[in-house]
């Protein structure tokens, strides 16, 4: 059964067990009630708010995403506004930035300008 196949609790029991954590263990490190971790993992309850998930998420050492099943990247779409976000963040980390990894007109030790920024956003 594929990860988006379970359900909440599936995913939560499955994970915490990996982490060789009891419910009451588990519990206590994500400041949840044993109770509502019993409840999540037994089916008895599919959801949870969303500070709790998050507490959870962070004793199990993932991100909310993946405990409910989602993709926890970025996917590209065709919204311009979306789209200029990605291309900031591409521009922002691009490879040509880092030291041995990119182009020869950039120095390793200085942060690129706010010009090369603009003109890596045009590409």
């Amino acid at each position: 059964m594929s990860s988006n196949e379970m359900s909440l609790g599936e995913r939560i029991k499955r994970i915490r067990m990996r982490r060789q954590l009891t419910q009451e263990k588990f519990a206590e490190k994500a400041d949840v009630s044993v109770d509502l971790v019993r409840k999540l993992e037994q089916g008895v309850r599919h959801t949870a708010s969303m500070s709790s998930l998050t507490r959870m998420a962070t004793a199990l050492d993932v991100e909310v995403a993946q405990l409910l099943g989602q993709s926890s990247t970025v996917e590209p779409t065709v919204d311009t506004e979306a789209t200029g976000v990605l291309a900031i963040r591409d521009a922002l980390t691009s490879l040509a930035y880092f030291p041995g990894l990119g182009s020869s007109e950039i120095v390793a030790d200085e942060p690129p300008t706010v010009a090369h920024l603009r003109s890596a956003l045009d590409d």
